[in-house]
């Protein structure tokens, strides 16, 4: 969401994804997107609503995320990049086993998305899943959790600067502990990454050059 504030990030993240030529998944969590939507319906307490079963309000959030989802699907297009939208649950990527702080997040079948990677494609993912109840926004720590094992590919997470990692001891460094990552000012998705690790999962924090560098994907390995 940090990312998605700024309107030149999309047109420089689908610049550097076509110069890197490498199939990449980008995971939204479009809460902001939603809680605008919401508030443009009159409510004014969003993240009451987002927290849990969406409701008379799951059709007002799903049209936000799939606006948004469709923004950074022509970003790519627009620079080259062959973009394929998928919201989280789509063909069963990922299943939502009961409602309420009771639910718990699944992994279906991820042998399709492989392929589309595998083909060079940037799949561009929305953190929404389909349930009994109807749509609800996921958290993008449990769903990042569960999504980067499930391919066997790291989850990479960005920084505010250009800077391709944490810095340490005055240099970028290779690897380092979760407690690097601080409050999160330096990296917004720091929950992200940290939920990710304590998954046992592996998560990079870089910059959008760095993890797209032509020459090899940069950053700090998260231990």
């Amino acid at each position: 969401d940090y990312h998605l504030g700024d309107p030149l990030f999309l047109t420089g993240l689908a610049q550097d994804i076509a110069r890197a030529q490498r199939p990449a998944l980008l995971l939204h969590a479009g809460r902001e997107a939603a809680a605008t939507a919401l508030e443009a319906q009159g409510v004014f307490d969003p993240d009451t609503v987002l927290g849990g079963p969406l409701g008379e309000h799951g059709a007002v959030v799903e049209r936000a995320l799939r606006d948004q989802n469709r923004t950074i699907a022509a970003a790519l297009t627009e620079a080259g990049v062959a973009a394929v939208r998928l919201m989280a649950s789509d063909r069963g990527l990922v299943r939502i086993d009961g409602d309420g702080a009771d639910s718990q997040l699944r992994m279906g079948e991820t042998d399709w998305v492989a392929g589309l990677l595998r083909q060079r494609s940037c799949v561009v993912v929305a953190a929404l899943a389909e349930t009994a109840a109807g749509p609800r926004l996921l958290h993008p720590s449990a769903l990042a959790a569960a999504l980067g094992p499930a391919l066997h590919v790291p989850v990479v997470v960005l920084t505010v600067g250009r800077r391709p990692g944490l810095l340490l001891n005055g240099a970028v460094a290779e690897t380092a502990g979760i407690a690097a990552l601080g409050a999160g000012g330096e990296v917004p998705g720091a929950a992200v990454a940290r939920a990710v690790v304590e998954a046992g999962g592996q998560a990079v924090v870089t910059s959008r050059g760095g993890a797209f560098d032509p020459t090899g994907a940069k950053g700090t390995r998260l231990v």
